[in-house]
């Protein structure tokens, strides 16, 4: 495929550091070389704060810290903070632990209050709070890395915000990469309940958005991965956020709840089981909002409400784009499809794999376009099959003469596929499905597989799933003492999971139908590279626009260098750079030749 999950990820990164060089080229400050602070238990907070006399708690450090200062956290369990000091683009207020942290609230407070910009909280546990753990209030420009987030919602309060990452106010740009949430391990009660993993409150058309959430494990609550409000156009994420590589399970509602504000986002590579809808975008209003190579399996029934992959409808607007998806239902009576709203439109769908216990689609009002097509699609249901704009189709002949949908979809009472959702040999999924250009360009075979994932692609190699086993220890008060053996921290999730491979640009431009192969790119040679192609390796890629930057700030080069005047203003500078990043997400083209 086009983008496997790690090559998306290395793209967005590559991406993400070269606008962050230009920003700093045109002005930003760069990250300033700050202070490190210590902490331990068995420290003084009348102390310094060096490694050899360290404060004794984290709010100490908290009031001192400025930009780009450090506060490194020694192993203990420690009363909760606030941060409120902001730091700067490029030099953040950092948080640092390591093994054995535990930030504890004593299902009292939050664990952690974030109330300031540009704060980065990694490596440490923060556990048990009556509402949230990590309580973010207008705060933008937050990392969470690496973090242990469990038992939130001690109260057992119905609200969705009593979660373990609740981010109030509208901040925007919010990040929470390779991290593991589980509603209950040392606290009494099950881990399916409410509070959502990771939940965000929009508040304007100007707030919110711009937010990553990958490769985090999230077992149990209401929402895996949500927020509110759902039906304003800026709702929830409102825009260009990124919600990939999640392991999420166990949850009362929706594994991915994408509803309200649908600007450029993007759900990619996740995987959700064990929740009543896998992912939710009733009402998706703005788009593009692009599902590409989800995994959902084994899902649920929750408080007598039916299980479902997708959850459609309500009013919803939005360009919806739903490439090369997975779910199998096995023995429940769960739709592939279902329309739980009135009006739905503008929903389009291609190459998924849908085996459903109920209805493959139940739709009932159509208030514009709604496409399906090369998708493999059954029931174990002999009664039902699909029910398209409120008209039964028993069988896909059915479905294609009354509907004209599915003129190139397959149906099959065996997908011969593994446990994982991967086809085997034989599968009718291989070699079934549509290019999509952008998505699946470098398929193997005749023609991209159905589903998820494509035979012979490379995947990541199998991991353990985390486990959390924090040793047992005092509950602590407002200064808790050194325990005498500190909690250590469950094993953290990995970066690289067993997960679809199958992902999509963030800013997707392929539009829904069949298509054919694009027209391969322009060649290009050591004598006459294209403009942009600056290290003449035939391709435009972030690593071009570092090494425009580079020879902007005077910096020495090697090998190739073919610098060319992209914006026509009679200079090689970083704007220039900033050309080949907007050529990169397919915004505008890059000239030939400047006037």
């Amino acid at each position: 495929m086009s983008y496997s999950r790690g090559s998306l990820s290395t793209l967005v990164l590559a991406t993400a550091v070269a606008v962050a060089a230009v920003f700093v080229l045109a002005g930003e400050p760069a990250r300033a070389a700050g202070t490190d602070y210590y902490v331990s238990t068995s420290g003084d907070d009348g102390a310094p704060g060096t490694q050899s006399q360290p404060l004794r708690t984290v709010q100490a450090a908290a009031d001192r810290a400025g930009p780009g200062d450090i506060v490194n956290i020694a192993p203990g369990v420690y009363a909760p903070f606030a941060a409120e000091t902001a730091g700067i683009a490029g030099a953040p207020v950092t948080f640092r632990g390591d093994d054995g942290v535990w930030i504890d609230g004593g299902c009292s407070n939050h664990a952690i209050d974030i109330m300031a910009d540009h704060i980065t909280i990694e490596d440490l546990g923060a556990r048990r709070s009556v509402t949230e753990v990590i309580h973010l209030f207008a705060a933008s420009n937050v990392t969470l890395d690496r973090l242990t987030v469990t038992d939130w919602n001690c109260g057992e309060g119905a609200d969705q915000y009593r979660g373990g990452i609740s981010s109030w106010g509208g901040g925007s740009a919010l990040t929470v990469r390779d991290s593991y949430l589980e509603r209950r391990v040392t606290e009494s009660g099950d881990d399916v309940g409410p509070g959502n993993g990771i939940w965000v409150k929009n508040t304007g058309p100007d707030a919110g958005g711009g937010h990553t959430f990958s490769g985090n494990t999230i077992i149990g609550g209401h929402d895996g991965i949500g927020g509110e409000p759902e039906d304003v156009p800026w709702g929830v994420f409102n825009g260009d956020t990124l919600i990939e590589g999640n392991t999420i399970r166990e949850c009362d509602d929706d594994g991915i709840q994408v509803e309200g504000g649908t600007h450029n986002i993007t759900v990619s590579g996740n995987t959700v089981s064990g929740c009543l809808i896998g992912v939710a975008l009733a009402p998706a209003l703005g788009g593009p909002l692009t599902i590409v190579g989800n995994v959902i399996t084994d899902p649920q029934p929750r408080r007598g409400e039916g299980p479902a992959a997708f959850k459609t409808g309500d009013d919803s607007t939005g360009e919806v784009l739903i490439y090369h998806n997975s779910f199998f239902a096995g023995a429940t009576p769960a739709d592939g499809f279902k329309q739980t709203d009135p009006n739905l439109r503008n929903i389009h769908l291609l190459n998924n794999a849908i085996y459903a216990g109920r209805y493959v689609w139940e739709t009932y009002t159509h208030t514009g376009a709604v496409t399906a097509d090369y998708d493999a699609i059954f029931t174990t249901d002999g009664d039902r099959f699909v029910k398209w704009e409120n008209s039964w189709h028993g069988t896909l002949a059915s479905l294609r003469s009354g509907t004209g949908q599915e003129t190139h979809g397959i149906t099959a009472s065996d997908f011969t596929w593994d446990a994982d959702l991967r086809p085997l040999a034989g599968s009718p999924l291989i070699d079934a499905g549509v290019v999509i250009p952008g998505v699946n360009d470098d398929y193997s075979g005749s023609a991209p597989d159905i589903g998820a994932f494509e035979v012979g692609s490379v995947t990541p190699s199998d991991t353990p799933e985390p486990t959390p086993t924090p040793a047992a220890t005092a509950t602590p008060t407002a200064t808790p003492p050194p325990p005498s053996e500190p909690p250590q921290l469950p094993p953290q999730a990995p970066t690289a999971t067993p997960t679809p491979t199958l992902a999509v640009t963030p800013t997707p431009t392929a539009t829904p139908g069949p298509t054919v192969s694009p027209d391969p790119p322009p060649s290009a040679t050591a004598t006459d590279p294209r403009p942009g192609d600056v290290n003449c390796d035939g391709a435009i890629t972030p690593i071009d626009a570092l090494l425009v930057l580079q020879a902007a700030a005077g910096l020495p080069s090697t090998g190739c260098l073919h610098l060319t005047d992209l914006d026509c203003d009679g200079a090689v500078t970083a704007a220039d750079a900033r050309a080949i990043l907007t050529h990169i997400v397919e915004i505008v083209s890059l000239p030939a030749n400047c006037p």
